[in-house]
């Protein structure tokens, strides 16, 4: 009996591993898919919208994730209040504080820290040229993010049939009834977590 709840307890305890690396992996793209949403729009808000730096980090905010948001007002205010002068700090300040949290390395957290400085103090032709690079250096990391990610292999689970089909004593055909059951409603519950089991 030990041995069959130590079965089940490495099992549950490899599947929940795995479950939290590709969860860790799937909010990761989705961060970096986010902010790549984050300059399409800045560069929208440019080009067609003809905003100054601080209009179009507000106007951004109210169109992408909550996350982005709160970090895009705040650059927004302090260039609009002139906190600061230089629009490369502001954005550094904001980026360390409210992008700390964020599922992002430190390198991508870096590359979004650094888009003052491409940005301050050049033209609005200058900025979307920016922009652009940005958004093709976004999309070469979504790429890279979603290749690295292992390939989606068939789990097969092992089992030595002492442990699914315990020793016991039947004397009726009930007792054969509620054995099998149990047996299959355990088959069914082990399968749940994997593509095939193999009883040994």
């Amino acid at each position: 009996m030990l041995r069959a709840i130590g079965a089940f307890l490495v099992f549950f305890a490899s599947a929940g591993m795995g479950c939290q690396e590709s969860r860790k992996l799937s909010e990761h793209i989705q961060a970096l898919e986010e902010f790549l949403q984050v300059i399409i729009c800045l560069k929208g808000e440019i080009r067609y919208g003809g905003s100054s730096l601080p209009d179009a980090f507000r106007e951004t905010a109210m169109h992408c994730s909550e996350g982005y948001a709160v970090f895009l007002k705040a650059v927004s205010e302090k260039m609009e209040n002139r906190q600061e002068e230089d629009p490369g700090r502001i954005v550094r300040q904001c980026a360390m504080e409210y992008l700390r949290e964020n599922v992002l390395s430190a390198e991508e957290k870096e590359r979004i820290a650094q888009l003052g400085e491409r940005l301050g103090y050049l033209d609005r032709e200058m900025q979307l040229r920016q922009l652009s690079l940005y958004e093709s250096e976004f999309e070469r990391m979504i790429q890279k993010a979603k290749e690295t990610a292992p390939a989606k292999k068939k789990v097969v689970r092992a089992y030595n049939r002492q442990v699914v089909f315990q020793a016991k004593t039947l004397q009726t055909d009930a007792d054969i009834d509620d054995y099998v059951e149990k047996i299959r409603s355990q088959l069914k519950q082990l399968l749940r977590n994997c593509d095939e089991i193999k009883l040994n």
